[in-house]
């Protein structure tokens, strides 16, 4: 625990931060190696051996190890153009290039849903479809709404007295102001605009529909806005609210007095807001990318998509000396979570899968990395012996025996005389008909038919007592 406590610090204290339109901390992605997802699927491929009953030596896991390391590096590949910190790859490149991303349909992330875009045409390396971009996409939304027309919300934090017959406060607008002068019936209600300027808009035009809807006396109402500071575009900016009219207190046909009514407001920030979907590279994603997403687990089903597509990878490379990957018994979710390290969206967008100016990509099913840049070790190392540390009732790690000499089995000999038996004559022939005197009569009984009967059956009575006298011989054998 303290091992993957200072490995998160490390990579925490990575990050800057920034403050953009989501009023979130956005975080400043940065490449860093933690070895989190390294880790877990490393783990995961020595736990599925040992489900399986696979016993490993430690060559072979190694050569396992190896044929994954050969296999993210291609993948890598595959997808850097699209995930990627500046020129270093992250995970999030593999992900892309073995197809995971696009294999699970996308991830929930936050507010958001983290989708592979494939382009029409072309594959990776391993026959995976080509990657073309990414999408951070709105997962959830508390209302519908658009700026401008006087459109009036409710606020989700409404518990009691709530106005009837409104939506909720859409997370698509980020600003809000809690006044509803020109509706009394609705009061509690709120207006919504997509900057300040354009709450500012509606407020003032909410103001002149109320001043001009007091009394027939109060006409020409014309709303103007003066925000606070040098520019408008500074969100969000405290402005005052000025409408101009005139008073025509003796009636319609007296002469107009000009007067001015002024009001202070200023917008207040939708702590549900959500930036609109972006699309394109990592880059182009990261504006939305707050530091509260980047700690979230990361979904098991994209780590066992990863890992398969990998070992898989691994062991159609020519060469491949490792355990072969079976399809019939893939890594499962139970697999994944016996690694001693949850792998994060840090580790996929944020995390570089080797260390600077490391050759390879390191797969340890330990997880005590070094993070000293330039360092290709790891204090874990690759042998079955690690594994049974964390899994001593593993099958894998199993001690063998030998197996016992066999007895002497006794032997017994047998004399079984083969005499031939005589039973007649071989050429026999049918008897002669009998002849009785019955009340003077003579009458006549003839075996032909009979003999007839026994010629035809003769071979089927061979062949049931040649069957009869193996069984015999066989028995006593």
């Amino acid at each position: 625990m303290f091992k993957r406590t200072v490995v998160i610090v490390f990579a925490l204290c990575s990050m800057l931060f920034l403050q953009n339109r989501a009023y979130a901390q956005v975080a400043t992605l940065g490449p860093a190696f933690t070895g989190g997802l390294n880790t877990e699927i490393a783990a995961a491929v020595a736990a599925n051996l040992a489900r399986r009953g696979v016993v490993v030596g430690a060559a072979a896991l190694a050569a396992t190890m190896s044929g994954l390391s050969t296999a993210a590096e291609v993948a890598t590949a595959a997808g850097a153009g699209i995930m990627a910190v500046g020129t270093s790859p992250v995970w999030g490149s593999v992900a892309l290039g073995v197809g995971a991303l696009a294999a699970v349909g996308g991830v929930a992330w936050g507010t958001y849903k983290l989708l592979q875009n494939n382009a029409s045409s072309g594959t990776t390396p391993d026959g995976q479809p080509m990657p073309a971009s990414i999408t951070l996409q709105v997962q959830t939304s508390s209302g519908s709404g658009s700026s401008g027309g006087g459109v009036y919300y409710v606020l989700p934090s409404c518990t009691s007295s709530c106005p009837q017959g409104l939506s909720l406060l859409p997370n698509s607008l980020p600003y809000y102001s809690g006044w509803s002068l020109d509706k009394p019936a609705i009061s509690s209600a709120v207006l919504a605009g997509s900057s300040g300027a354009d709450l500012a808009n509606q407020e003032a035009a909410a103001l002149a529909r109320w001043l001009c809807g007091i009394s027939t006396i109060y006409q020409g109402c014309s709303p103007s806005i003066v925000f606070a500071g040098t520019s408008a575009s500074v969100e969000p900016l405290p402005y005052t609210l000025t409408v101009s009219y005139n008073v025509y207190s003796g009636g319609a046909s007296s002469l107009p007095v000009a007067s001015t009514y002024t009001m202070p407001s200023s917008a207040t920030k939708n702590p549900a807001y959500v930036n609109p979907n972006l699309t394109g590279t990592l880059t182009t994603i990261a504006p939305n990318i707050t530091s509260g997403m980047l700690p979230m687990p990361l979904p098991v089903p994209l780590v066992a998509a990863m890992a398969n597509q990998l070992w898989q990878d691994a062991s159609a490379a020519p060469g491949y000396a490792g355990i072969p990957y079976s399809a019939t018994a893939p890594i499962s979710a139970a697999d994944i979570a016996a690694s001693p390290v949850q792998a994060t969206f840090n580790d996929l967008v944020n995390a570089t899968p080797a260390q600077v100016g490391a050759s390879t990509i390191p797969f340890s099913t330990t997880g005590t990395y070094s993070t000293s840049a330039g360092s290709t070790t790891s204090s874990g190392g690759t042998t079955i012996d690690d594994m049974c540390v964390n899994n001593p009732n593993s099958v894998a790690c199993s001690t063998l025996g030998s197996a016992p000499s066999a007895p002497t089995l006794p032997a017994s000999s047998v004399q079984v005389p083969m005499t031939p038996w005589s039973v007649g004559p071989s050429s026999g022939t049918c008897p002669a008909d009998k002849t009785v005197n019955v009340f003077g009569q003579q009458l006549s009984f003839s075996f032909s038919p009979v003999c007839k009967f026994a010629q035809g059956v003769q071979p089927i009575v061979l062949v049931l007592c040649a069957l009869a006298a193996a069984l015999i011989v066989v028995a006593g054998i």
